[in-house]
């Protein structure tokens, strides 16, 4: 995902299916540059990661409890807390 000239987001699930974020910024990768930023959360399925502005990141992805959750980074930073993540409700299949 990409929100600005180079640019490069990258979300995964790690092994203990939180969410893990690293990202590159023109020149190197961060945080650093084998290192992945704990994005919290714990989920059944991979995140789906949108852009719709620059410096806008909109990641979502289905909880334990089969509900959607989102995350959001606003140019200076993660919301609606730093690894928190906001339920967005509805009951999905991870499948």
């Amino acid at each position: 995902m990409s929100w600005g000239p180079n640019r490069l987001d990258i979300f995964a699930l790690g092994t203990d299916n939180s969410m893990y974020h690293q990202y590159w910024d023109g020149s190197s990768w961060g945080p650093t540059a084998t290192g992945w930023e704990p994005r919290g959360g714990t989920f059944n399925s991979p995140p789906a990661v949108v852009s719709w502005a620059a410096n806008r990141l909109d990641t979502f992805a289905l909880g334990t409890d089969n509900s959607m959750y989102h995350q959001y980074w606003d140019g200076s930073s993660w919301g609606p807390t730093p690894t928190g993540w906001e339920p967005r409700g509805g009951t999905f299949d991870a499948g």
